[in-house]
């Protein structure tokens, strides 16, 4: 488990804001990651307009109880391989047309609209997971993963 003393003063509290067992699956440097956006989206939020800042707020949440990034990349690559691999015959049902795939690509979408991470930080893991050059932080995220 990340531990919430490791992380910088001023970002400790949007780090204990992430439940434990999201916290408990995390390494150090994600954890840092995120309760620095959190921390940057509430400061954006002190100078926004109300509705903004309840955005900001809500996206700040979202990326506290996101699940760690490498499970999300690889449930969404999954989902994108069962899409892919789908049958795109269009089946009738009693609320409407539907498709296997169709199905798959919601759930990806879904999933995209449940999770929300610091800017680039999917792509960056995303890299390091495909052993492509990354930065060291998303490297030290998937070493964690990988090692766990």
């Amino acid at each position: 488990m990340a531990t919430v003393t490791a992380i910088k003063a001023e970002h400790r509290r949007f780090a204990q804001a992430v439940p434990d067992d999201i916290r408990a699956k995390l390494s150090a440097t994600e954890l840092q990651l995120r309760a620095a956006h959190m921390f940057d989206l509430h400061q954006a939020a002190e100078t926004a307009q109300a509705s903004h800042a309840r955005y900001l707020g809500a996206h700040a949440r979202k990326v506290g109880h996101s699940v760690p990034i490498v499970h999300y990349i690889e449930e969404k690559a999954r989902l994108s391989r069962l899409a892919a691999s789908a049958g795109r015959q269009i089946h009738w049902a009693e609320d409407g047309p539907w498709s296997l795939a169709g199905s798959y690509e919601a759930a990806r979408r879904e999933l995209a609209d449940e999770h929300a991470y610091p800017d680039g930080l999917e792509a960056a893991v995303d890299a390091a997971m495909l052993n492509r050059s990354s930065t060291p932080e998303a490297v030290a995220i998937v070493q964690h993963h990988r090692g766990s």
